[in-house]
């Protein structure tokens, strides 16, 4: 027996449709359960998006730079 499930064209177009196997949505529940998932604030999703404009304008230094700076 084949199952069909018919999937809303408003729900497709606005992009909020996610597929994932079973499995791994078991191994999401899991991570979940030990990794509490964190509500940003606004200064907190500004500070992550400006991030990533710095890194993607390659405005940051390795993790060995910073270390031999400090002398570590």
């Amino acid at each position: 027996m084949v199952k069909v499930i018919t999937i809303p064209k408003k729900l497709v177009e606005e992009g909020k449709l996610v597929l994932v196997s079973r499995s791994k949505y078991r191994e999401y529940l899991e991570l979940e359960k030990i990794v509490p998932l964190v509500k940003l604030n606004r200064f907190e999703k500004k500070a992550i998006e400006q991030s990533k404009k710095e890194i993607k304008n390659g405005e940051y230094i390795s993790i060995n730079h910073l270390k031999n700076e400090l002398g570590c």
